[in-house]
């Protein structure tokens, strides 16, 4: 009886360790996948921010150009 105690023991942690493992090496891919999906994200912020930096100083640009135009067209 008592190597079969131990047999049973002996299974459920190796089946344990098995599962463990599986755990662990599911979570690894969930991390990188996450993690990719985070890189991923960063990136499109730093475009949209890129985007609005460069349309806002297009505008200012734009809005300083008239604003110059109109003041010539005064004076002439």
């Amino acid at each position: 009886m008592k190597a079969f105690t131990e047999t049973k023991e002996s299974l459920h942690e190796a089946v344990f360790n098995s599962v463990g493992k599986q755990l662990i090496e599911e979570s690894k891919l969930n991390q990188q996948s996450l993690n990719e999906q985070l890189i991923e994200k960063i990136h499109e912020f730093t475009e949209n921010v890129s985007k609005t930096a460069k349309e806002l100083i297009e505008t200012q640009f734009e809005s300083k150009i008239r604003e110059i135009v109109k003041e010539e067209i005064k004076l002439h």
